[in-house]
Parts: C-alpha cells; sequence; structure tokens
C-alpha cells in the first residue's frame, strides 16, 4: 500500500494500514500515496498501449506475432535480470530524480 504522510504519522497506523495491506510504502508528505499510484498505472498503462500498438503494427506488416512476443518476453526478464541491483541512472542512463 502507497501511504503519504509524516513517517511518525504513518508508523502509529502501521498495525491498523496492515489489515489492509501487508506491504506499507510511505513516498512522501501527505497526498502522495495517490499520486505515486496514479502517476505508477499512467506509466503502466502507457507501456501496455505501446506494446498493443506494437503488436498491432506487427500484424499489420505480417511479421510473427507470435516470435515477437517470445522476443518482448526474453527481453523483458533479460532486463529485468540484469538490471535487479542497478539503479535508474546506471540501468538508463538518465537521473529521474532531477527529470
Amino acid at each position: 500500500m502507497l501511504v503519504g504522510g509524516e513517517r511518525s504519522v504513518v508508523e502509529s497506523c502501521r498495525d491498523i494500514l496492515e489489515t489492509v495491506g501487508h506491504r506499507i510504502i510511505n513516498v512522501g508528505p501527505l497526498g502522495s500515496g495517490v499520486a505515486v499510484k496514479l502517476i505508477n498505472n499512467l506509466t503502466v498503462a502507457v507501456y501496455l498501449f505501446s506494446l498493443l500498438e506494437g503488436f498491432a503494427l506487427a500484424r499489420k506488416t505480417g511479421a510473427d506475432v507470435d516470435k515477437l512476443f517470445d522476443l518482448q518476453k526474453e527481453n523483458l526478464l533479460h532486463s529485468l535480470r540484469e538490471n535487479q541491483s542497478k539503479s535508474w541512472k546506471e540501468t538508463l542512463g538518465l537521473d529521474l530524480r532531477s527529470a
């Protein structure tokens, strides 16, 4: 569960919060939990829409969609394995905190 608020307040409510979610993550000041959840949903949606567009384009060009699927799956798994312990800056060459 993503929450926002002063650390001491979040910690004092942790037992109650854990009745709803087993993983409580304080992401910043009050209101940040909702903001981060919306931002995460947005980035996931953009990724999914771009993936769907890629598959639609593959179909229109006559490409083998099954092979594209396998390639996408392998690339995702490889990326997760290779970059699991790296920062965003190391992974992408960008400092996302200053974007």
